[in-house]
């Protein structure tokens, strides 16, 4: 791909889960970081509302990966059980940047429109 199109990016976007659960689902994201195949890596919480969470698995994620490619945290709020009050949100945002994410993004526009979520994501940008 490199030798064809040398500006695509190839990221890869994995369900944030514990250090140990990646293998079970054949994810062996960090050996693909170690191996210099990925430009971006994107942890993407997609049924979670833990603040705590996000900080855990953002700071696991940040640590195999060791600044070999940019860290992108996603949170969702769209799915059943995911960041759908403001001020959870924002603390996730929060957390993952200090935990190591080189930037924060948000899973579906049409949530984001639909909870009136779009000051949370201006805050956001202010990380």
């Amino acid at each position: 791909m490199r030798e064809k199109h040398p500006k695509a990016l190839l990221s890869a976007t994995v369900i944030a889960r514990p250090r140990d659960g990646y293998l079970k689902v054949l994810q062996d994201w960090p050996s693909w970081v170690a191996q210099g195949l990925l430009d971006e890596f994107i942890l993407w919480f997609r049924t979670t509302n833990s603040p705590q969470e996000v900080e855990s698995y953002t700071r696991n994620a940040a640590d195999l990966i060791g600044g070999r490619c940019p860290l992108i945290v996603e949170l969702s709020c769209y799915h059943p059980g995911s960041f759908q009050e403001p001020r959870l949100m924002l603390e996730a945002a929060r957390r993952a940047k200090r935990s190591g994410a080189d930037s924060v993004g948000v899973y579906r526009s049409d949530s984001v429109d639909q909870l009136g979520f779009w000051p949370v994501v201006e805050q956001m940008t202010k990380l």
